[in-house]
């Protein structure tokens, strides 16, 4: 490559560090679009998803009014007469090349590719791409486009750029795929009240869910700081088998139980090589006749028994509900027939399942879908 000034070798190690940061897809296709043109000058710079011959493509494009509707349109109509589409095709692993190696101007000017596209867009003269596979099977493009041709200069910079860029990309898309997976554990923790909070090994937090941190909160009032709340801290520390040559003989690795009012949390610990995990549920301990709707039970005798379930008599519940004892008896009768159990405490049992905060919201399918992901994300947890 011609050798670059002092100052374009800054240049051009500063966009690879930028190029390297931590980015979801969208913001490293605006980092690109931005910044690219200063290290290679172009009138237009393109991101694109491309499936030649399915003439579809989907485009991000510099200066963003130049891809109106009809613009999109055309260049998928013409897309397969794209010759640097097509030699990447048949030689996957090309460095990159310019348009105008394989089109003259005059050939390119009288062609249907520069009169349905290139001409429309800006009467374009020369592209330069960066092209790679996509794990669609498409191709996905990083391109600048100018008026007049691509030096061997600017050519040989795309060369370098290349690999770096390509895995850049890789990287975002990999980012962009976590954070999906992320967003939906946590709807699903959130959706059986459950929560996680991801320690690194000198526990401060790496990751929490936001009902994580609310309960944290509510229960130790503790601040939205990166360090546990001290009594978690040291129940952790007094646990996690990464630190027991230190505290002595373990312990059994038993849940700790907060109790606030009518609700408890429940923490429990699973520790790996490279983190530790929290697993934090909240349950309710004193039962809501409102929240035993799901069993399908009558108004009364969701009264009952949320009754039995707090651990009251049937004399004190028929105080309560200003009835008879022989009248509650009628009632847990049609309860456990309802319910098809043999007994009173099956019945409760049935009540504490069902009040739990918001279970009942979680379909078979994503609470197996949320044993999974949950597989997934503690894969590296011994």
């Amino acid at each position: 490559m011609e050798r670059l000034t002092e100052s374009q070798q800054r240049a051009v190690l500063r966009f690879l560090r930028d190029a390297y940061a931590v980015r979801d897809f969208d913001d490293f296709v605006a980092f690109l679009l931005a910044t690219i043109p200063a290290l290679i000058r172009s009138e237009v710079t393109s991101y694109n998803e491309m499936w030649p011959q399915a003439h579809r493509s989907t485009n991000w494009v510099t200066p963003p009014s130049l891809m109106t509707p009809e613009r999109h349109e055309a260049f998928a109509r013409v897309l397969h007469q794209e010759p640097v589409v097509a030699h990447f095709e048949r030689n996957p692993t090309s460095p990159p090349v310019r348009l105008s190696d394989f089109l003259s101007s005059t050939q390119l000017r009288n062609s249907a590719l520069y009169s349905e596209h290139y001409g429309p867009l800006g009467r374009i003269g020369d592209t330069l791409p960066i092209l790679s596979r996509s794990d669609a099977g498409g191709i996905n493009a990083i391109a600048l486009l100018r008026h007049k041709t691509f030096t061997d200069r600017d050519l040989a910079l795309a060369n370098f750029l290349a690999p770096h860029l390509i895995q850049a990309h890789a990287n975002s898309l990999a980012l962009s795929k976590m954070e999906r997976e992320a967003s939906r554990l946590q709807r699903l923790l959130e959706a059986s009240a459950r929560a996680l909070v991801v320690l690194k090994l000198d526990r401060t937090i790496e990751f929490a869910t936001q009902s994580a941190r609310r309960w944290m909160r509510d229960y130790f009032d503790a601040s939205g700081s990166e360090h546990l709340p001290e009594p978690l801290d040291l129940w952790v520390r007094q646990h996690d088998s990464g630190i027991r040559q230190v505290l002595g003989l373990p312990v059994p690795r038993t849940p700790i139980v907060i109790n606030r009012q009518d609700r408890r949390l429940v923490v429990r610990l699973l520790s790996g090589h490279e983190e530790i995990l929290l697993l934090l549920e909240e349950q309710t301990t004193a039962i809501e006749p409102a929240a035993l709707r799901s069993l399908g039970l009558t108004r009364r005798e969701n009264e009952v028994l949320a009754h039995m379930a707090n651990g009251l008599k049937k004399v004190r519940i028929a105080q309560l509900l200003g009835t008879s004892p022989r009248t509650v008896d009628a009632h847990v009768r049609n309860i456990l027939k309802s319910l098809g159990v043999s007994s009173s405490n099956a019945a409760i049992a049935q009540a504490f399942q069902a009040s739990k905060l918001s279970p009942q919201n979680l379909s078979n399918n994503e609470a197996a879908e949320l044993s999974e992901q949950l597989i997934r994300f503690t894969a590296k947890v011994s």
